[in-house]
Formats: structure tokens, sequence, C-alpha cells
């Protein structure tokens, strides 16, 4: 008998275990991304590399990106954003922890300026 041939049980497992993975693949390389902040968007970088553990945390709780799904819900239109203090550098957040925060940036705090 062919030692190398699965049963319909294992084959099925295996299948299940290959589409969980698949469809984990999106959120595992989430965290490969600019999505806990640092990248660069519009010409704009912000250093986050001295963020603390409390600041990269809120940043995953918030789902914080630097570059916004939705153009009309930016970090510089939000209620809460906090103005840099000079042009092309990245702002700030009134919500406490959040470290630098992009102007095209979003997170699920956004709030309609106004």
């Amino acid at each position: 008998m062919n030692d190398n041939k699965l049963t319909r049980r294992e084959f099925l497992l295996r299948a299940a275990a290959l589409g969980a993975a698949a469809a984990a693949a999106p959120a595992i390389m989430a965290g490969c991304t600019s999505g806990g902040g640092g990248g660069t968007a519009g010409g704009i970088t912000c250093d986050t590399s001295g963020l603390s553990d409390a600041e990269r945390t809120m940043r995953q709780s918030l789902n914080y990106v630097d570059q916004t799904p939705n153009p009309a819900q930016r970090c510089d239109n939000c209620q809460l954003w906090v103005e840099p203090s000079a042009a092309g550098q990245c702002g700030g957040c009134q919500l406490e922890n959040l470290g630098p925060v992009h102007p095209a940036g979003w997170c699920t705090a956004w709030v309609a300026a106004g």
C-alpha cells in the first residue's frame, strides 16, 4: 500500500486548516504594514520608532492606519486632530497615548469636525 495517500479525513482537516490560514492572512499581514503608524503618505513621514507599549496598544485598539480607507474621514478633518508645530509634519490627537498622527490617517475614534 502507498503510505503517501491521504485519508479523506486527513484531506478535509488539511483543507480546513489551509482555508483558515488563507482567511486569516489579511489580518496577519496588516501587522506588517503601516497600520501601527510609521508609514509615509503624501510626502509626510511619521517617526513612530519611539512609541511606548501603551501607544502601540492604543493604536491597535483603535485600528489606526496612516492612510485612510475613506477619503472623507481623515485625521486632519477629525474633531480630535491636533495641528503639527510645523507644516509637513505629523500632528497629534486629543486622545491620550496615540503618538504622532498622520494627517491622512484614520482610526475608529474619528469624529467629524465642526
